[in-house]
């Protein structure tokens, strides 16, 4: 799914990148997942599931579902040992669709010639100027099946059922978090302290601090520090010292500058 931007490319390094940071960092004991997507991009989706169940190897990690968390949604959680939903929650939505626009038509309508050259039997299966042949529809089923198959497989792996089980709750069939947690598809009802609370004795540990990943670099650096600090501090009467490559050429500025450019700009 995209749960941080509409282009499922930004959302997959956004999301991959934060499992990795959170696998890599020493002080993080547990992760939790809130997910609230719909779902999305078949491959976004995969790539996703792929970095949560890397970060998941490593360290226990829980899923909270939100409002939604459905279809791409469910699939991005499977690799999880614990799974929290609302019982208000969509979920499920294990299924899969596809298909392509023939324009070919409305190329017609408007006199509009394309030439498409092609390398390799299925090349141009997706292209817009015609339909699918027999044979190239039958292809595109085959991928289809095969990633619904593997969904399934993934979805009765975690909730321990069999896969012809998780195929008649699938079909693309949406649950509330109420039926699904019936049905085996969920494993707990609650929200995110619930999450929390589970993750803490799952861990051991007796206080901890909730962090959001994947962490934002600062703005402005400089080795070892962070200006935006820096000012927060001489703003409010500290004494640090600005590096000399930063102080201000402005004999008005009195050195209270938040950063400094490092060229000037005159406007004329």
């Amino acid at each position: 799914g995209a749960p941080f931007d509409d282009d499922p490319q930004v959302s997959t390094g956004v999301l991959t990148r934060a499992f990795d940071q959170a696998r890599r960092d020493r002080s993080v004991k547990g992760i939790v997942l809130r997910i609230d997507s719909p779902g999305g991009d078949a491959l976004a989706s995969d790539a996703i599931h792929r970095a949560f169940a890397v970060a998941a190897k490593a360290k226990p990690s829980v899923v909270s579902m939100a409002g939604v968390a459905a279809s791409g949604g469910y699939y991005i959680a499977t690799p999880s040992s614990h799974v929290f939903a609302s019982p208000g929650t969509v979920t499920g939505s294990i299924g899969i669709f596809g298909g392509k626009l023939d324009m070919s038509g409305m190329y017609q309508k408007i006199a509009l010639g394309k030439e498409l050259y092609t390398r390799g039997q299925y090349s141009g299966m997706l292209t817009a100027t015609r339909p699918f042949t027999d044979d190239e529809r039958q292809k595109y089923m085959e991928q289809l099946r095969a990633f619904y198959d593997h969904f399934v497989d993934l979805a009765a792996t975690r909730s321990r059922l069999s896969a012809d089980s998780v195929d008649h709750l699938g079909r693309g069939r949406v649950w509330s978090g109420e039926e699904a947690k019936a049905n085996g598809l969920v494993d707990d009802l609650g929200g995110l302290w619930e999450s929390l609370a589970y993750l803490q004795k799952q861990t051991g540990v007796t206080r901890y601090r909730v962090e959001l990943y994947p962490r934002r670099r600062p703005l402005f650096v400089w080795p070892g520090r962070n200006l935006l600090s820096m000012a927060v501090k001489f703003i409010a009467g500290g004494r640090e010292e600005l590096p000399t490559a930063l102080t201000s050429t402005d004999p008005d500025s009195e050195g209270l500058i938040l950063a400094r450019m490092p060229y000037d700009l005159n406007i004329r």
